[in-house]
């Protein structure tokens, strides 16, 4: 290709990413001339996630149907909410996304994270962020006569959540999103007199090709809380057999969708992004 007959040698410079170019101007004008049409900056790509929850109830009322096979992840524990968090995905554009905004728009969900990243055509960009549950562990302390006391304390276990995305720009304007979501969970497993925490990472592959500057919505995670209040009257609800009559429980069961905006817009240049200066 670099064939001149005033073309003396070319030399690499891989630190700057520059050409030397050594010859005649008539030989060093016919390399400018093919490095203009070789020499073509990369697309590059916003990228914003949102993760948002929202309630089942409030997510089923615009329509969200994710007919996917769940996997039920149950655990419960003394003291801590009883969780059965079905981990699914799948994807929903147009109408539904400016639906799901609306309801935000209402403060009728929460947005738990709303990172931007910028990337280059045909690059990941992974965006991470965690949160912290809480399990009971127990600790024992020996007393100078080493007596041992056992009591409970909450330990915190950080539950991480993650997404990869690669950006291809299509001819047509469209970008084709390469999607790699990996949401955990923490639960609690019962080992003999032993509260014991479960970790579990759900994880799928998908691709899907949006127009730009267009939001997708990835169903990430559905989690189950079971929250039960005892009420009794002091005394009289510790008796046996007729202390049943004096306590009351309240139970509420509240579920929560994870739901992730993903907006993919192309970044237009200011200037001709090909070519070299003269």
């Amino acid at each position: 290709m670099f064939q001149h007959e005033g073309l003396q040698g070319i030399f690499a410079n891989d630190a700057d990413n520059s050409l030397v170019v050594q010859g005649t101007p008539e030989a060093i004008e016919y390399i400018r001339r093919i490095l203009r049409f070789i020499d073509i900056a990369p697309k590059q790509v916003l990228i914003r996630a949102e993760f948002v929850t929202v309630s089942r109830n409030d997510a089923e009322k615009f329509g969200i149907d994710w007919n996917l096979a769940r996997v039920n992840l149950t655990a419960g524990a003394s003291g801590l909410a009883d969780r059965t968090a079905p981990v699914f995905v799948n994807y929903a554009t147009g109408n539904l996304a400016a639906n799901l905004r609306a309801l935000l728009s209402q403060g009728r969900g929460r947005v738990v994270n709303a990172p931007i990243v910028t990337t280059m055509n045909n690059s990941p960009a992974t965006v991470f962020f965690s949160t912290t549950d809480y399990i009971e562990q127990q600790v024992v302390i020996f007393d100078q006569n080493g007596r041992p006391t056992v009591f409970s304390q909450p330990f915190p276990v950080p539950v991480p959540t993650q997404l990869t995305v690669t950006p291809r720009v299509n001819a047509d304007g469209t970008i084709t999103l390469t999607l790699f979501p990996q949401i955990s969970t923490v639960g609690r497993v019962q080992v003999g007199t032993n509260l014991l925490p479960r970790f579990d990472t759900q994880f799928v592959f998908t691709v899907r090709r949006i127009k730009n500057g267009e939001t997708m919505v990835l169903g990430g995670l559905v989690s189950r809380t079971d929250n039960s209040t005892t009420l009794k009257v002091p005394i009289l609800g510790d008796l046996p057999i007729i202390g049943q009559f004096f306590r009351s429980k309240d139970r509420a069961i509240v579920e929560n969708e994870l739901l992730i905006f993903v907006t993919a817009t192309v970044i237009e240049e200011d200037t001709p992004a090909s070519g070299l200066a003269p």
